[in-house]
């Protein structure tokens, strides 16, 4: 279960991102493997422009750049 409030290092982050970029996890694993809400990992998802869901929520594809 993930800890609302809990903090989430720089470190943590970019491998976040990087989970997002280059593996085909679910936002679901990385959250639980971090131990964070689906929401903050989503969040990063949006803020790095990283996956375009295109209104799925269990598909995606890989935004070019």
């Amino acid at each position: 279960m993930a800890v609302q409030g809990r903090a989430i290092g720089e470190h943590d982050i970019h491998r976040i991102v990087n989970l997002l970029a280059k593996t085909d996890m679910t936002i679901k694993q990385i959250a639980a493997r971090f131990d964070c809400s689906r929401a903050f990992v989503v969040a990063i998802n949006r803020r790095w422009d990283i996956r375009d869901y295109k209104g799925r929520r269990t598909t995606w594809e890989q935004k070019a750049g």
